[in-house]
């Protein structure tokens, strides 16, 4: 089994770059950990589900668009 890869994000936050990705994408945990890290610390942070905009609310990013959320 391969783990899941994300190969075409939108934007990236400071966060997502990781020095193990090697220019093959992120894989769905770093994605979705540097999507929290991102809303935690106030920055754009996209939602992983539908591309919308993610903001920190009672300790969960919460998508905007679709209501999807990040613990």
């Amino acid at each position: 089994m391969t783990p899941a890869v994300l190969t075409t994000p939108r934007r990236r936050a400071s966060r997502e770059q990781c020095v193990g990705d090697r220019g093959r994408g992120l894989t769905l945990e770093q994605r979705l950990g540097a999507t929290l890290a991102a809303a935690e610390a106030g920055q754009v942070a996209d939602c992983p589900v539908c591309r919308g905009s993610m903001s920190l609310r009672a300790g969960a990013a919460v998508c905007g668009d679709c209501g999807s959320q990040l613990s």
